[in-house]
């Protein structure tokens, strides 16, 4: 038995190292001597790490194999646990479908598991069966038993479902109650200062839009200054205004002076929906082409900022089906498709590819398809001739200094134009690789597939993920004496450092989650080199969220944020870094007892950021909310720590966010911002024991110009429409049913419970919301209880 383990373990590690036809075969032989293997694994028995005392299971007797236990239980007995079961029924009522499945790489599931240690005061229960790995019958129901002892033996914590953690918005209404003519337009400054937002912020990392749009873009406008609208395709319109959708949505998070009204994102978005036939379906699924791809792909990411990220997810996977059916996914050799139609096909692919990889990260949904399905090649990272693209007078900063219309003719040189395109495009592509590892640590440490694997098996995956995401930074995020030329140059370099930056961080903490548990409690007869691998990696778990923490300025600043961050996500980044400080709080600073104080001060930072930013962004207030529940239901040897962070984020006024920040594109000077801590060396010794042109000539043929008085909208859905401040007609649509239809006469029940607020209802339980709060926190410094918490 003992030269049998040697093998297998012998095989396992060949298995990272060999190609995919000899992985398969290795994969077959372990799973024929799997069922002989696994049943040494029954014998339950616990180690405890340092100093602690071992206690002797009272299951069974000791196996034969008595210091190799992590390879003899199941991949998801970390805290990626239960993987490849579902714990609650998502079709019980309308919120609990909206939100939908959430994976355990998603910050949500974190903050769950937070929930329950707070509450429990870290007491994870010793020796309980976690089930052996394979993929047999045998071993699922074994893994299943397993879960339900579990649940018999345990307390359910108060967030029993998804729903009671979740701090998206996709349980909200997207509908507007005003009829919507497509085919108005906002006047011509809000319309370039719209564009820009979204040409200065997303545009480098998701290039959504055509190559030529720009150039188009600016004509059009031009000619509606000159009262001789050309007349542009449906679909050229649609993408515009989901492009203006975008920028309205960023134009309220930093408070914008020429902000318009707070639906009008929900405006623009309803006016692409009906360019492009969204609603008629038999229509819109006829036949994919390039303009429906392009439109989806920016629909999903207009989903993403506004905080619905299960629409987002879905639209995302659409659009990709339908690249795939173009055949988007595989390296085109077709001799008569030039280098340059050729290249805008390759970028499209990759940033639906980005988007996707985001998404899934954030949901915990798997991809439509593995990379390794895809044979693209990345995009080139040469300029373009100017004739490619007209809109090379691009002003070299992404971040313009103030919102004035871009220019119209080409006045840079074609040198400062190729070496700009080259370094955005470089940026472009090393984002793409990033984006990679970190699909590839969706499906090796957090798929369902993992759960037929040994806790063995997923240590050597982290040791080659990390190994991966080390190569990736040395080449993406070199020192600042060794930058390249292409880099060096442009002033919008620091911002996208600053991104890659953060995404870096994300990433390792994505990778060594699964480490950050009582994992000692859960593994019978586990060897040294288990043990002291495990330790390590939850330490850089919380080493890489301490230095996501460092990234933002000590004092919030939305301002800083919106216009160098990722504002799209940049709350997923706050909570995904909260959880995890949260947990080791929970933990009693069980991985880092020295650094306890600092991991305090992170989380009273990170809580600050939040307080400032939910002014203008309804994620980051129902997240603020959602740490406040967490913190309200900690054990009571966790109180005096929970009344400090408190009483301190109450002490700071929230700054209001102004425009100042967009006046000025030169990052904020930070202490170490560049400079952190690395980590290589780190990493090797837990191992011993890893603007872009898009699209181009998508929208063929000329722009015919018309007069304004020959422009005719579209006949209203309903009679008598009435007329508003805003820059359109007003028929009503219904948005919702476009994404939630009855599936079963069951549903057609409707609870009068499960109808939305009106927005002024919401606008006055917020505010009651925050008065709540300051009432319990001046009740908690008073007397040190702990009432209910503000809902």
């Amino acid at each position: 038995m003992r030269l049998n383990e040697n093998l297998v373990s012998l095989l396992k590690d060949l298995e990272g190292r060999v190609d995919e036809a000899d992985k398969k075969i290795i994969n077959e032989a372990l799973q024929d001597v799997e069922e002989d293997l696994v049943s040494v694994g029954s014998v339950h028995s616990v180690r405890t790490l340092g100093k602690r005392l071992r206690e002797q299971s009272s299951v069974g007797k000791e196996p034969e194999n008595a210091d190799h236990g992590e390879a003899f239980v199941t991949a998801s007995v970390g805290s990626n646990e239960d993987l490849d079961i579902l714990d609650e029924d998502l079709m019980r009522n309308r919120e609990a479908r909206e939100t939908g499945y959430i994976g355990q790489n998603s910050e949500v599931q974190w903050l769950r598991s937070v929930q329950r240690q707070v509450e429990r005061g870290n007491t994870d229960p010793h020796g309980q069966r976690r089930g052996p790995p394979g993929a047999s019958l045998g071993a699922i129901n074994e893994r299943s038993d397993a879960l339900h002892e579990r649940r018999q033996n345990s307390r359910p914590g108060s967030m029993r479902h998804v729903t009671d953690a979740t701090f998206y918005l996709d349980s909200d209404d997207i509908e507007i109650d005003i009829a919507v003519d497509p085919y108005e337009m906002p006047n011509p400054g809000t319309a370039e200062k719209l564009f820009n937002c979204y040409n200065d912020t997303v545009h480098g990392t998701f290039p959504l839009m055509p190559a030529n749009f720009e150039d188009q873009f600016c004509r059009y406008i031009q000619s509606i200054r000159n009262q001789r609208p050309y007349h542009v395709p449906p679909k050229w319109r649609a993408t515009m205004n989901l492009l203006f959708a975008i920028g309205a949505k960023y134009s309220h998070l930093t408070g914008a002076e020429w902000r318009g009204d707070e639906r009008d994102h929900l405006i623009y978005m309803t006016r692409a929906v009906q360019l492009l036939g969204l609603k008629d379906t038999m229509a819109f699924i006829a036949a994919p082409n390039l303009d429906r791809v392009q439109a989806t792909g920016t629909l999903a990411f207009y989903f993403l900022v506004i905080g619905h990220v299960s629409r987002a997810w879905i639209m995302i996977g659409l659009s990709i089906r339908l690249a795939l059916a173009l055949g988007l996914h595989l390296r085109n050799e077709d001799p008569s498709l030039d280098e340059a139609k050729r290249e805008p096909l390759v970028k499209l692919w990759w940033c639906l590819h980005s988007i996707e990889c985001l998404v899934s990260s954030i949901t915990g949904r798997p991809p439509v398809i593995a990379n390794e399905d895809c044979t693209v090649s990345h995009p080139q990272t040469t300029g373009r001739a100017p004739d490619q693209d007209s809109s090379a007078s691009r002003q070299a900063s992404r971040i313009r200094t103030s919102y004035s219309p871009p220019r119209t003719n080409a006045s840079s040189s074609t040198f400062e134009s190729g070496r700009q395109s080259t370094g955005e495009s470089h940026y472009f592509v090393t984002y793409i690789d990033l984006t990679l590892i970190s699909q590839k640590v969706l499906l090796n440490l957090y798929s369902p597939r993992t759960a037929i694997q040994s806790w063995e098996h997923i240590q050597t995956k982290i040791t080659q993920l990390l190994k991966e995401l080390e190569e990736w930074s040395k080449s993406a995020l070199p020192p600042e004496d060794h930058r390249t030329s292409s880099w060096s140059h442009r002033p919008d370099l620091h911002r996208e450092r600053f991104l890659l930056k953060m995404y870096y961080w994300s990433t390792m903490i994505l990778i060594t989650r699964p480490c950050l548990c009582r994992i000692e409690r859960r593994i019978a007869s586990e060897s040294e080199r288990s043990v002291n691998f495990n330790a390590k990696m939850a330490e850089t778990c919380v080493y890489a969220a301490r230095q996501m923490v460092r990234l933002l300025p000590d004092q919030p600043d939305t301002g800083f944020i919106y216009s160098q961050g990722p504002w799209w996500d940049v709350v997923h980044n706050i909570m995904q870094t909260m959880a995890v400080l949260l947990l080791e709080m929970a933990y009693e600073g069980k991985h880092l007892a020295e650094e306890k104080a600092d991991i305090i001060t992170s989380i009273k930072k990170m809580i600050r950021w939040l307080r400032a930013m939910r002014v203008n962004d309804p994620v980051a207030s129902r997240a603020y909310d959602v740490v406040y529940k967490i913190l309200n239901t900690c054990a009571p040897a966790l109180r005096e720590q929970v009344k400090e962070l408190v009483a301190d984020d109450q002490d700071q006024a929230p700054q209001p966010p102004h425009s100042a920040h967009l006046r000025n594109s030169t990052l904020r000077s930070q202490p170490d911002l560049w400079n952190t801590p690395d980590v290589t060396d780190f990493l090797q010794e837990a191992s011993q024991g890893l603007a872009l042109p898009p699209f181009q000539q998508q929208f063929a043929g000329p722009l015919y110009p018309y007069h304004w008085s020959e422009h005719q909208s579209t006949s209203f859905a309903f009679g008598n429409p009435f007329v508003t401040s805003f820059d359109q007609g007003t028929p009503l649509v219904d948005m919702q049913n476009l994404w939630w239809h009855s599936a079963s006469p069951a549903n057609l029940g409707l609870d009068p419970s499960e109808l939305v607020l009106s927005q002024q209802q919401q606008m006055q339980q917020q505010m009651q919301q925050q008065m709540q709060q300051t009432e319990f926190a001046e009740r908690l410094d008073r007397n040190g209880e702990f009432e209910q918490a503000p809902q």
